[in-house]
């Protein structure tokens, strides 16, 4: 089964970034803390099973992710 979830990073001119795909939204927020260049700024998170959309926000200062 292909990984259902799209990860995408909100840039500041509007469009997004297609970051890569996760099995669940636990393994997107894991893949998006991993990065070695995650920096504050918001996430869109694409279920392409659902049609479901999930925005989250990378607090800089600590690496957590809030909705």
């Amino acid at each position: 089964m292909t990984a259902p979830i799209d990860i995408f990073r909100a840039e500041a001119n509007g469009s997004v970034f297609w970051i890569g795909t996760a099995k669940s939204v636990a393994d997107a927020k894991a893949h998006i803390q991993s990065q070695p260049a995650a920096s504050s700024g918001e996430y869109v998170l694409f279920n392409q099973l659902t049609g479901s959309k999930l925005i989250l926000k990378l607090n800089d200062t600590n690496a957590s992710l809030s909705r």
